[in-house]
């Protein structure tokens, strides 16, 4: 090619190169409370339904902002945390760096992170205590664009209609994510972050220990704030557990 023929080429990818703008970096929220079960259903006010989000915590939702939360019902020994960038890779997520901000000091109660993130791409943050005080995940309550709705946390069947929030065994969730076959192959024909958020809960079978909960946030093109509110429990036996796991079969 010749260097007359090449110019017109090189101006054209330089004009071309000018031409795309970078995706601006958007800031989101994500708060978090845990709550002991008897704290969390008192602000229960309604028919909870199936448990898939037709209840409203509409009450609970404006206790929490206002700080009038009665202390005593909130577990502060299970923090919201980032994870490694291994297990974000699991969930085909980005690793975020961004401190956490706990709850507990003066009227807030939330754990709360705020991050700036690309619109489009997937975080993820867990809680991930070892502790044996009150150990089941038996409520959830999301909120993104709209109220704060209440959730039953079902295992997954065989045929699953993707839900916000899912259970799955926790060795299970860990065993998967490090072989990177958890999102591809089971977590996104089980999940649905349809308003941006979406809970996994890896239950834990080590009974005595707690949970493992796995908040994903699919970020948006606006600002968003993010809200989780969970309800633990004692656990129950495997013959209780069982109807509550399996939604349908």
């Amino acid at each position: 090619m010749t260097t007359r023929r090449a110019l017109p080429l090189l101006l054209l990818l330089l004009v071309g190169a000018a031409s795309v703008t970078p995706v601006a970096a958007v800031e989101y929220r994500l708060q978090v409370a845990s709550l002991h079960q008897d704290t969390f259903t008192h602000y229960l006010e309604g028919k909870i339904g199936s448990g898939v989000g037709e209840l409203v915590l509409a009450r609970l939702a404006a206790a929490m902002d206002a700080g009038q939360v009665a202390k005593g019902g909130l577990l502060y020994d299970r923090p919201l945390q980032g994870v490694p960038g291994t297990v974000a890779e699991g969930f085909r997520a980005v690793k975020i760096r961004a401190e956490v901000v706990r709850g507990g000091e003066g009227s807030r109660l939330w754990d709360e992170v705020v991050w700036d993130g690309t619109p489009g791409e997937r975080s993820v943050w867990l809680i991930g205590a070892t502790t044996p005080h009150f150990p089941e995940v038996r409520h959830v309550g999301l909120k993104a664009a709209s109220p704060l709705r209440y959730y039953i946390p079902y295992s997954v069947p065989l045929r699953p209609t993707p839900q916000r929030v899912v259970a799955f065994p926790l060795n299970f969730v860990q065993w998967q994510g490090e072989r990177g076959t958890l999102w591809d192959k089971y977590l996104g024909r089980a999940v649905s972050p349809d308003e941006g958020i979406a809970v996994v809960i890896g239950v834990n079978d080590n009974m005595r220990f707690a949970d493992w909960v796995y908040f994903i946030i699919e970020q948006p093109r606006e600002p968003q704030t993010f809200k989780a509110v969970l309800g633990w429990e004692r656990r129950r036996s495997l013959t209780d557990e069982a109807p509550r796991l399996k939604q349908d079969q």
